[in-house]
């Protein structure tokens, strides 16, 4: 092969191996989680509603790997009010979408105790933004992670619970419910 074919060939694109990814549903209190995760950690977790409920199909925890189905069943304790180890669950942070700030922000997320809760103004602070707490909110917003990277401990300055997940229909009943899940464990 030519020099010149060789440089060609090095400039295409190269196709990289597809990772595995395996999916499980949390029923809860308030709807079902969809649980998204490689052997390298959980990748997203995403809260159905009623309509997507129906249509997803039901995976069994035997059809997944021993690793994936240990997060599983820490999980399914930490939903369930128990103590769980869900603050050590590794995350798959290669496969996170997000700017460097919202990342440096799920990064602050990690550092607030179960059952605590800080402001956006806090959050912002640690993240080395202070007067970013609106820009910190839609990195919340983002998060791919909910439970686990624990975005529902944040609060308005006031202490007053506000948006979760977006804005959707019924989040701030469920940061609630984690909040007091939390407080109860």
């Amino acid at each position: 092969m030519s020099y010149a074919a060789v440089l060609e060939k090095a400039r295409q694109p190269q196709q990289q191996a597809t990772a595995l990814v395996w999916r499980f549903d949390l029923p809860f209190a308030k709807g079902i989680w969809q649980v998204y995760a490689s052997e390298k950690g959980l990748q997203a977790i995403t809260l159905l509603d009623q309509a997507s409920v129906e249509v997803a199909a039901p995976l069994e925890q035997s059809e997944l790997p021993p690793k994936v189905a240990s997060w599983r069943r820490a999980l399914v304790a930490y939903l369930a009010g128990e103590e769980s180890a869900i603050e050590r669950l590794p995350i798959d942070w290669q496969a996170l979408s997000g700017t460097g700030f919202q990342k440096r922000c799920w990064l602050g997320l990690l550092s607030i105790p179960r059952g605590e809760t800080r402001s956006y103004q806090w959050l912002a602070e640690q993240v080395g933004s202070p007067k970013a707490f609106r820009a910190v909110g839609q990195a919340n917003g983002s998060n791919p992670l909910p439970m686990v990277i624990p975005c529902h401990r944040v609060v308005g300055a006031n202490g007053r619970l506000t948006g979760y997940m977006r804005g959707r229909e019924g989040g701030v009943e469920v940061k609630a419910w984690l909040l007091a899940l939390e407080k109860n464990q």
